[in-house]
């Protein structure tokens, strides 16, 4: 702290501190935004893995009381030619493992592992023709549009509302000399007001 010269010492009071005060409150982290499809898509993936599950725990289920049955009727399997070899004598617990195992290879191609990389490659051309969409170049700076995230790039079409405090930011907020009047003299080349109203402002 920078004392005056005729100041010697201050005595300051803190009266409040903690996670209420202003600096704290702006302090916030930064939102993550993600999109309607991607936040569908992650609850159909989430529908996906619970039907997974449950296929594979009934197939296993199943396949043990199966495999446990030969024991006192052998003759069940005969017609499909399986070898069944030494699970009739293993624990029920392992076998039934073991079947979850062999049934959650066969299930694991339910998962669309390869939808989020073709969706990621959608939004990234998607991307590239807004950057290069002569319509959406500036003309005054000569520069193109950029496309910094691709998260939110399907819900441009989807914009229903928009709320704002009116503070030049969805504006264009450029501020350009247009005229004044000083000691009854014009000053300026912009002819859109009353001269005569003009004429009134004194210096």
């Amino acid at each position: 702290m920078v004392l005056n010269k005729n100041t010697p010492y201050i005595v300051g009071c803190v009266v409040y501190t903690g996670a209420e005060t202003k600096v704290q409150m702006n302090d916030a982290d930064p939102v993550y935004k993600s999109s309607k499809l991607m936040k569908q898509m992650n609850w159909r993936l989430v529908d996906i893995f619970i039907l997974m599950a449950t296929c594979i725990t009934v197939s296993g289920i199943l396949g043990t009381v199966y495999v446990k049955r030969q024991s006192t009727e052998p003759k069940d399997h005969v017609y499909l030619g399986l070898d069944l070899g030494n699970q009739l004598s293993e624990n029920v617990l392992v076998l039934l493992l073991q079947k979850m195992g062999t049934w959650f290879l066969i299930f694991a191609q339910l998962v669309p592992i390869s939808l989020y990389v073709t969706l990621e490659v959608v939004k990234f051309g998607q991307a590239q023709f807004m950057e290069y969409d002569y319509d959406m170049i500036c003309m005054d700076k000569k520069m193109q549009m950029r496309v910094k995230t691709s998260n939110l790039t399907e819900e441009l079409g989807q914009v229903e509302y928009v709320f704002s405090d009116k503070t030049g930011t969805l504006t264009r907020n450029l501020m350009e000399f247009k005229k004044f009047m000083a000691g009854g003299k014009s000053y300026g080349v912009d002819n859109s007001h009353d001269m005569a109203t003009l004429s009134t402002i004194k210096k």
